[in-house]
């Protein structure tokens, strides 16, 4: 390090006098910036909603093969801080964090969930559509810092509490109560109310072994990507693909809301292109005509500059003949002037010829100078003769052009004229035909966009490793994404372990001195530090580390102006620098480290060391003279790591970690493929929807062990799986060894249609009561993937093998029975002969312990109730016979009859008379849905000429419209709903607006709930 100077004194005054230089921006929302440095803007996102990996931006995929997302930004969206009235927040290792306030302290279940905390988060982060907003479960083991109300936010100091009076207390370890913790001090323990704790700083977390424990719930693979986003509310959570979902709606009603719209749509779609056939004909004709006209405009056009060539033509012929005939005249007339002067010239040399010489020469002279001025006079006369004609020739051509000239413009104004009228019609008809191109391509644009939602229905939903939830954030309130790969870390993500600034200018993560993004040059960063010179980072190595990459620049906030060089260390500041910077003057530019290779001194410590020196001498004339706008950006700086050495790193925690049953030891061999995947399911009928990691083992078999002694208790060892089909678990899916000895597990029971889960896996255990044995579950490499839900010890088989069991005795295991009848045949309060006696029942299709939703006066340890419905098979004479059975079943209070059945009145009378405890109903409306337990998909064909609409039938008999109301003709529909539920078909009538009006109206169409049906509505 430099000694002090003056511009270290002075830098204190670099938050006064640096003021940020504005850099334009472009009006696009979003910024995506690529793996291979490429960046796009844009304006619309699709495909996020239904496909989480086929976004686009503006029709660009975001992930490619080739390139992968490094982050997204909204620029819409404001970086959150604490304000006065923040109920406060939680950081984690790693730089996540949840903005609210703790609620309580949850006790660890029998299942997979620790000991957490119950947060009631500022903003909804619960699954819509469930009522009263849920607390979150968080795990403490994660948090670094608990801020509980205020804006304040103090330097990070490891294990310290601070008090809202501004005492402060440093601690070891801390352990939560309801309204208060317990700290344990070196001098013993403290307990403190939470209503008087401002912060909470926990003791420092080795970063790289909870990024490994991360990783090995995230991405046990090492393959899924990790993905962290950012929301205007504070939150900043880190998942990965693995456990991440997008859903296009967050609600039924919404989505019911968007499906009317799609089909109001769609009617306007079909009008639209209905009409498109007779405006494109329309179109079609006056474009015909158009080009037609203009056809004939070129003809009579070019047929009329070929006339008026043609008579050019004609007119130059003729008075280039009059021109040569005037030229010959004159021709002639100079050559009998020129005979008749030799003519005279001869007969006055002959006239001459007696006179003396010396006269005769003289006056043939004088003779002949006269002669000669006559017939330059003539000559003369002559010439301007010619002239004259010239000239007249030359006019009376002139004359002609001009006249054909105007005949020529005003016939082609008449032409241009008739081919405007017909342009302006079809340039008309032209407007109409694009104004309705328009209307239609935004017809088919809307329904396009409702079809997969929009980004306002959106919902993201990632769980951290820090939540036992699943956290469902909207779209529109995410401002930043990241996606990276399990081994290119992001520098952030680690927390200094020592740091060096000037005086009141530490370090900013992630954010500018002047509170904005990362920005530099003509670039803004995700993810970064924004230091003051002279600064150093110093920050822990892992040994998977083999790189180091970053870019540099000034910040933004100094403009043209600031002086700095950055430097990187190995070890410790002493050693070799691995890289230096060239000398950085202004934010215009930035300079890229390269991949900077992390070869640690033997003996020396692993530290990354980041430095910003202000270079006190040798800087260039023109730089700043004082250390006041030396502010330097490490710009999105990551670390490479080896991906063997991860991948082992995280071989070593997957097994602690998803140890889901107490004693129980995941063994993964290194050789061994595993493919992870993830389900997101409900997690049983509350109607809360979780993340199942999923396990297939390819290559080499996957194994759970635990030494125990085998108890008297311990008779049973049952094993729940899960498939992703929903189905049970084949018997040979996983294998048992006790001791080294293979146990066969008993044959897995039909799947009732309102179990919500499948049967477990049962082995028996009675042969090792008393002995201390080594239990190991094997699964076989190949085949479906499977969830290990739990495994545990019992003393008496699980409910559906007690239910298979009594059915076994009337010989009919793969009986189907009710929901209530199920649950009271699973019973140890009824009596065997009153079990078989409502099982005779049940064959002859009566509903024993008939269950409509949601009556709970029906108990389970009971059979109270017999439902002699349409399914009763065998009328009177198998009523009257089934007489002595209804006798063998002595809690029976109640007998409900409908017209269905074909029992009679007589009959009735006469089991009166045998029982008249019994209670006997005669049902004359219609029969209420039934509870059924589960949710399980069906499928809906209208198989008639017309719409028809579709009723169920509520508790009390009434009829309710259906979510979907209306099918149209030939439309199959697929959903779910619970098992037990009635439907009805009608045809839709104008006079009935209420369903109760439908009562007296006779079904085209009845249907049950059950599990895969079909529902073939004719009529």
């Amino acid at each position: 390090m430099t000694g002090l100077s003056i511009r270290k004194y002075l830098s204190v005054l670099a938050v006064l006098l640096a003021a940020p230089w504005a850099h334009g921006e472009t009006k696009a929302r979003y910024e995506a910036v690529f793996s291979d440095g490429t960046r796009l803007d844009g304006e619309k996102i699709s495909g996020w909603g239904e496909h989480p990996g086929s976004p686009q931006l503006d029709g660009i995929a975001l992930f490619d093969a080739k390139r992968t997302l490094r982050w997204l930004r909204d620029r819409t969206g404001k970086p959150w801080r604490p304000g006065e009235y923040c109920p406060g927040y939680i950081e984690f290792i790693g730089g996540d964090r949840i903005v609210g306030c703790i609620e309580g302290v949850g006790a660890a279940e029998s299942t997979r969930a620790a000991a957490h905390l119950l947060i009631k988060p500022a903003a909804s982060l619960h699954q819509p559509g469930l009522g009263s907003s849920p607390r979150l479960r968080i795990l403490p083991g994660r948090i670094e810092r608990v801020v509980f109300r205020g804006a304040l936010r103090r330097r990070f100091q490891p294990g310290t509490l601070y008090y809202f009076d501004g005492r402060k207390v440093g601690f070891i370890q801390l352990r939560w109560k309801k309204e208060s913790v317990v700290l344990l001090l070196k001098d013993g323990t403290r307990e403190v109310k939470i209503s008087d704790i401002a912060e909470v700083h926990f003791p420092r977390i080795d970063p790289w072994r909870a990024y490994y424990q991360e990783l090995a719930v995230l991405s046990p693979s090492c393959r899924s990507r990790m993905v962290r986003i950012e929301t205007i509310g504070g939150l900043i959570v880190t998942g990965s693909s693995l456990r991440f979902g997008a859903l296009a709606y967050d609600s039924g009603d919404q989505q019911k809301a968007v499906n009317e719209r799609l089909k109001q749509l769609g009617r306007q779609l079909a009008s639209l292109e209905n009409k498109r056939k007779a405006n494109q004909l329309k179109f079609d004709r006056a474009r015909a005509k158009y080009h037609e006209q203009l056809t004939e405009s070129e003809k009579r056009t070019q047929a009329s500059r070929q006339a008026y060539q043609k008579a050019q033509d004609d007119m130059r012929r003729r008075i280039d003949g009059l021109r040569k005939a005037d030229l010959a005249e004159l021709t002639k007339r100079r050559e009998k002037l020129d005979k008749e002067l030799r003519s005279a010239d001869r007969a006055m040399v002959k006239r001459l010829g007696q006179k003396p010489p010396e006269k005769r020469d003289k006056m043939l002279r004088t003779f002949r100078a006269k002669q000669e001025q006559w017939r330059k006079s003539r000559e003369k006369s002559l010439e301007d003769e010619r002239l004259k004609r010239e000239r007249q020739r030359k006019q009376e051509l002139e004359r002609f052009i001009s006249t054909q000239t105007r005949q020529l413009q005003r016939h082609a104004k008449e032409l241009q004229d008739k081919a405007a009228a017909a342009k302006q019609q079809f340039e008309k008809e032209a407007m109409r035909w694009n104004a309705f191109l328009a209307v239609l391509e935004s017809a088919r644009s809307r329904r396009a966009s409702v079809r997969g939602g929009q980004s306002d229905t959106w919902l993201h939903v990632l769980q951290p490793v820090w939540s036992l939830d699943p956290l469902w954030v909207r779209f529109g309130s995410i401002r930043m994404r990241w996606s990276f790969a399990p081994e290119r870390v992001p520098l952030c993500r680690l927390r200094p372990e020592a740091t060096l600034n000037p005086p009141f200018l530490p370090e900013r993560t992630n954010r500018s001195f002047d509170g904005g993004p990362l920005r530099s040059g003509a670039d803004q960063y995700a993810w970064g530090f924004a230091v003051h010179a002279y600064s150093e980072l110093h920050f822990p190595l892992s040994k998977c580390a083999s790189a180091f990459r970053s870019r540099i620049g000034l910040d933004r906030v100094v403009g043209p102006g600031g002086c700095a060089r950055a430097r990187v260390y190995v070890g410790s500041v002493g050693g070799r620098c691995a890289y230096e910077s060239p000398l950085l003057i202004g934010s215009k530019k930035t300079v890229d480290t390269g991949r900077i290779a992390l070869k640690l001194p033997p003996g020396g410590p692993r530290r990354l060391v980041l430095q910003a020196d202000p270079v006190d001498r040798g800087f260039p004339p023109g730089a700043d003279p004082l250390n006041i706008r030396d502010k330097l950006d490490w710009l999105d700086p990551r670390i490479e790591l080896n991906p063997a050495a991860l991948q082992e790193q995280v071989r070593r925690q997957i097994g602690p970690l998803l140890a889901f049953s107490p004693g129980w030891m995941l063994r993964l061999d290194r050789r061994g493929v595993c493919t992870w995947t993830s389900l997101l399911d409900q997690a049983d009928k509350s109607g809360l929807r979780r993340f199942w990691t999923m396990l297939e083992a390819g290559g080499r078999a996957l194994s759970l062990r635990r030494e125990m002694k085998i108890a008297t208790a311990d008779k049973w060892l049952a094993v729940h799986l899960g498939l992703p089909t929903g189905e049970n678990p084949r018997p040979d899916t996983v294998t048992l060894h006790v001791g080294g000895r293979q146990v066969s597990p008993r044959k897995v029971p039909i799947r009732q249609s309102w179990q919500d889960r499948p049967a477990p896996l049962v082995f028996s255990l009675a042969q090792f009561q008393g002995e201390k044995v080594t239990l190991e579950l094997t699964q076989a490499p190949g085949g479906k993937p499977v969830l290990w839900r739990a495994v545990r010890t019992l003393a008496a088989p699980p409910p559906a093998y007690r239910l298979v069991d009594i059915m076994k005795l009337v010989g009919k295991s793969d009986m189907k029975v009710p929901y209530g009848l199920g649950q009271a045949l699973q019973s140890n309060r009824i009596a065997q002969a009153e079990k078989l006696a409502a099982l005779e029942i049940n064959e002859l299709g009566g509903v024993v312990n008939f269950r409509p939703l949601p009556d709970a006066k029906v108990p389970l340890n009971a059979l109270t109730n017999v439902l002699i419905g349409r399914d009763w098979a065998g009328g009177d004479k198998a009523f009257i016979n089934t007489h002595p059975t209804f006798k063998k079943m002595p809690s029976l209070k109640s007998l409900l009859v409908t017209p269905e059945s074909g029992v009679s009145t007589g009959a009735i009378a006469k089991l009166k008379a045998e029982m008249p405890k019994l209670t006997i109903s005669r049902i004359i409306r219609r029969i209420p849905s039934t509870e059924g337990g589960a949710h399980r998909p069906v499928t809906w064909r209208n198989r008639c000429a017309k719409g028809v609409t579709i009723l169920w039938i509520d508790p009390q008999s009434r009829l309710r419209f259906s979510v979907t109301r209306y099918l149209e003709p030939g439309q199959e529909l697929k959903r779910s709903a619970f098992v037990g539920i009635r439907y009805e078909a009608h045809y839709p009538r104008k006079d009935y607006t209420n369903a109760q009006d439908y009562i007296f109206s006779q079904p085209l169409s009845s249907f049950v709930v059950t599990p895969g049906a079909v529902w073939e509505i004719k009529p």
